[in-house]
């Protein structure tokens, strides 16, 4: 019973299905049906009609009633278009730009312009036909800038390198020697080289061989000249970094010269000196670097300035001392100073060889010429052998020496011109009957009672009252002075006065 059931659901639902299946089928016959009827009526002339006969269905003409008597092949009709190239057709090659504004107008065909594909928009695509894509003159595989500035043509001015890239905008070395624009002092300078330390010393953008009129760029031109052309980099010359203005900077080890006087630096002591000279010895006699005539103090630097210098221009090699220059004038005392100790004597004739300074010889200081001060240094201002202690005439006569034979009382006057009391008994010799007598007494009205100059207590005055009667028969051997006994004076010739 329930193998019938089922055999019975099965049938029914077999029946079922086939009748669904054919009515879906035959609805869609019918609607194709329908719709290819529409479609004949509508396009089935077109597909199969050449209005102009130029050999492109009217369906893909886009010129479908357009010039008649010609054939579109490639060479009428590049793009295949149905539009005759030379008189119907505005865009042969079908890119979107017409053909008076595209420079490929016979070109790629099958592809769009844009910024991608036709970056100038010249009609041209970049990466199949176009050799210059930025328009500028310059073919891309010598363009720096290929997708560059456009509207604009390379020329001598606008693009000086002629690397396709413009110089007022796009260019950051304009002349192409690998130094930016904003480094580069010749921007527009020589082309075909590469800036290098051998080629531009100051890496300035200037060619050293040509260009360049100042290699290291330190404000010294090279041909000034530049003793170091190729110098210090970094600074500039000028009286406080280059004294001498030769291009070598002084406090480097480039300028061993820093005045250019010929002197080395570590020779010279007058390192930053006079300038525009060369030392010889005329000019510089201890060749220390500094010019004698303006700026060394001390020609022979001998430590003794010129100024205060006897011997400027003296023997060289070796310092004043109190040693070897007693004066301190800069004279050498043993080769080359005549008068050691400056005081107008020479050694050869000075008792005082080294004697006191800061004194000159004449009449009023040195008497006897010797050298020797006669305030200070002379016991004998007049060398007459009488020290000046017991010399009378201390700056008496010259060129004698006292002796009892010409000084009879050495008392340093000599009796034959200087001294008028030979014997020193206070007694003028021009008055004293015994100008050459004893010595050491003074005449007296008690050791000489006639002042005569001879002692009376002695046996040089045989006649102490000097009236002609000798003491020993004279009764007044003492007496009255002044008269000369005589017959008319002296009666009795005893000595003694008649009147008195």
């Amino acid at each position: 019973m329930l193998a019938e059931r089922m055999s019975r659901l099965g049938s029914f639902a077999a029946l079922a299905m086939f009748f669904f299946a054919s009515v879906s089928t035959s609805q869609l016959m019918f609607l194709d049906l329908e719709n290819s009827l529409q479609y004949t009526s509508m396009y089935g002339s077109s597909r199969t009609t050449d209005s102009d006969s130029d050999g492109i269905l009217d369906v893909d003409d886009g010129c479908p009633t357009g010039d008649t008597g010609w054939t579109s092949n490639s060479t009428t009709d590049h793009d295949s278009d149905g539009c005759k190239d030379s008189s119907e057709d505005s865009d042969d090659d079908n890119d979107s730009v017409t053909d008076n504004f595209d420079d490929c107008s016979n070109g790629s065909i099958g592809w769009t312009p844009s910024p991608t594909t036709d970056y100038d928009g010249d009609g041209c695509h970049d990466t199949l036909e176009d050799t210059d894509d930025d328009n500028d003159g310059v073919v891309d595989t010598s363009d720096g800038c290929a997708i560059g500035d456009r509207g604009w043509t390379s020329t001598a001015l606008s693009d000086h390198d002629s690397d396709g890239c413009q110089d007022i905008s796009e260019d950051t070395d304009d002349d192409n020697d690998s130094v930016t624009d904003a480094s580069d002092t010749c921007k527009f300078g020589e082309l075909g080289w590469t800036s290098t330390l051998s080629t531009d010393h100051d890496s300035d953008g200037c060619q050293d061989s040509s260009e360049d009129l100042d290699d290291d760029d330190d404000g010294v031109l090279d041909l000034a000249p530049d003793a170091c052309l190729t110098g210090d980099l970094g600074w500039v010359s000028s009286p406080a970094t280059d004294h001498d203005s030769d291009g070598c900077q002084d406090s480097s080890t480039e300028d061993l010269d820093d005045d250019n006087d010929g002197v080395a630096d570590t020779s010279d002591t007058c390192l930053i000196g006079v300038v525009g000279w060369t030392p010889s010895a005329l000019n510089d006699y201890d060749s220390d670097g500094c010019r004698d005539s303006d700026e060394d103090l001390d020609d022979d630097n001998d430590g003794v300035l010129d100024s205060s210098e006897n011997c400027e221009k003296g023997e060289l090699g070796w310092i004043s001392s109190a040693s070897n220059d007693y004066d301190s004038d800069g004279c050498r005392d043993s080769s080359e100073d005549n008068d050691d100790d400056n005081d107008g004597v020479l050694d050869t004739s000075d008792v005082c060889l080294q004697g006191d300074l800061g004194w000159n010889s004449n009449p009023m200081t040195d008497h006897d010429t010797d050298g020797c001060q006669d305030s200070v240094e002379d016991t004998d201002d007049d060398n007459d052998g009488v020290s000046d202690v017991s010399d009378t005439c201390d700056t008496g006569v010259l060129g004698w020496t006292s002796s009892s034979a010409n000084d009879r009382d050495s008392d340093g006057c000599r009796d034959s011109d200087e001294d008028t009391d030979d014997d020193n008994d206070g007694v003028q010799d021009g008055v004293d009957d015994c100008d050459q007598g004893d010595m050491g007494w003074i005449s007296s009205s008690t050791t000489d009672h006639d002042s005569d100059g001879c002692r009376d207590a002695s046996t040089e005055d045989g006649d102490d009252d000097n009236d002609g009667i000798l003491d020993g028969v004279d009764v007044c051997n003492l007496g009255h002075v002044g008269w000369t006994s005589t017959s008319l004076t002296d009666h009795d010739s005893d000595g003694c006065h008649n009147d008195i």
